[in-house]
């Protein structure tokens, strides 16, 4: 009996640390700057929350940006998602 106890425990502790692994390192969302259309590799390091949700930029300029007139980048922000406008920092 005590040997089951054992292996349940081993065979939990091994589902927590793959849990927690998956966790950290399989974020595959493809984030893109609602002003810039740049895509943001990596942890975002420029964010601002409107209406609940949370965006992500490519600079702080674009914040300011975005700022003026949310509703111009969230509407846009679907059907343009994929054409990069790039501009410099």
């Amino acid at each position: 009996m005590r040997k089951i106890f054992w292996i349940i425990i081993f065979i939990t502790g091994i589902s927590l640390i793959q849990g927690t692994y998956a966790k950290e390192h399989t974020d595959d969302t493809i984030r893109y700057c609602p002003v810039s259309k740049e895509k943001i590799e990596g942890e975002p390091e420029y964010t601002y929350e409107y209406m609940g949700k949370t965006y992500y930029f490519c600079c702080p300029e674009c914040i300011e940006e975005f700022k003026k007139n949310p509703e111009k980048y969230i509407n846009n922000h679907d059907d343009t998602q994929h054409k990069h406008h790039h501009h410099s920092h």
